[in-house]
């Protein structure tokens, strides 16, 4: 089978590319850089958690263009297990799920050859910070999503509530239900008179796996055989300086 040479932009710079796209024995692989193609089947249906704004929503719609999936529909949902039962039973083609989210493990195993991993890549969260409200000098509550409880240090706060996503995490803190929250960046930034960064912490980087109701072949390994990792293989061992 011929080789396709990989575009190396996209991921090199924080950006999409598939981890899951092609045999590693075959050696082939989709390109990282999206291509000019024929349109793409549309009318397909994909699930995530959170509102929009969420991180789910937001790393989905830049998969959904990387892949040229403008006619695609999305639902957001509340808690992962709805949405997983929604694509068992046929009302969804695709859901999207972080690897850090604590439902992950479990979706998994509970719908074991029920639905299957058909995609995986890697991608960067918006810009998070420890967002408080700035009439809160000593800030007691802090809400967060589950996934981001350990990004830092939250001891200062004895009261830690769990939100759906960051974007429910912003509602809140507009609301005035929280001190703090740790959430996307951008609130602070956009509405600098009620809010301070207490905590700047950036982007997550995390892998993103993407589950069909139909499974795809496999082999015994599905790999990207020249992903760029493979330049620090090439490099030897670890840097001892």
């Amino acid at each position: 089978m011929k080789n396709i040479r990989f575009g190396r932009r996209l991921l090199l710079k924080g950006g999409l590319a598939s981890l899951a796209a092609g045999t590693a024995f075959a050696g082939s692989a989709i390109s990282a850089e999206p291509q000019a193609s024929a349109p793409r089947k549309t009318g397909i249906a994909f699930g995530t958690l959170g509102s929009q704004g969420s991180n789910h929503s937001y790393v989905l719609q830049k998969y959904l263009a990387f892949r040229q999936l403008e006619g695609a529909s999305v639902r957001l949902f509340q808690a992962f297990d709805e949405a997983f039962e929604a694509l068992a039973a046929g009302d969804l083609d695709f859901v999207l799920q972080v690897s850090v989210h604590p439902s992950h493990a479990d979706m998994v195993a509970r719908f074991f050859n029920r639905v299957h991993i058909v995609d995986a890549f890697i991608a960067p969260s918006k810009p998070l910070a420890v967002v408080t409200r700035r009439s809160v000098q000593k800030p007691v509550s802090i809400a967060l999503q589950p996934a981001t409880r350990h990004y830092t240090d939250l001891s200062a706060w004895s009261q830690q509530i769990d939100e759906v996503s960051i974007a429910t995490v912003a509602e809140g803190l507009l609301s005035g239900r929280y001190d703090s929250g740790l959430t996307a960046r951008e609130l602070a930034e956009r509405y600098p008179e009620q809010f301070r960064i207490d905590r700047d912490i950036g982007a997550a980087t995390d892998t993103w796996v993407l589950f069909g109701h139909r499974s795809i072949p496999v082999g015994q390994i599905c790999a990207w055989a020249q992903a760029p990792v493979t330049k620090l293989f090439a490099d030897g061992a670890r840097d001892e300086s």
